[in-house]
């Protein structure tokens, strides 16, 4: 087996921490790729990410740490991609329903988020009630 020094094995480990934090935490694409993009490189990814732990079952270390670190960096670059598909500012003019944010459709523009879709008070009891005459395990439909 090949020794690597201890400050190459620090400089790769390094590496692989900044990108995954920056994959997660750092700026988002600026323009949204393609999905076949980023669907190949997952697959190139897992496909690194396999051959290297067939490496390591063969018995070579070093050959499945450089080939697993590649498939970890492959499939942090897809995360980050992946980042860039869900974007609220950006709007291609497909379906798809609406966001999460209650003041979408606020009647008034007070920011309440009193709009067609709001959260009742009575909504909330009427569920509990029909939780409460409903026994555990018994169907719901039927």
């Amino acid at each position: 087996m090949t020794d690597v020094p201890l400050w190459l094995r620090c400089v790769f480990a390094a590496v692989l921490v900044t990108t995954m934090a920056l994959a997660f935490w750092g700026r988002p694409p600026r323009r949204r790729p393609q999905p076949r993009v980023w669907r190949r490189l997952a697959a190139v990814g897992a496909a690194f990410y396999g051959a290297g732990c067939g490496a390591l079952l063969a018995g070579e270390a070093v050959i499945s740490a450089g080939l697993v670190g590649v498939g970890v960096e492959t499939l942090s670059v897809v995360a980050w991609l992946g980042r860039g598909l869900g974007g609220e500012d950006e709007d291609d003019g497909g379906g798809g329903g609406g966001g999460s944010d209650p003041d979408d459709h606020d009647r008034d523009g007070d920011g309440d988020g009193d709009g067609p879709e709001a959260w009742r008070p009575s909504d909330e009891n009427a569920f509990w009630d029909y939780v409460s005459r409903h026994r555990p395990g018994e169907p719901v439909a039927g």
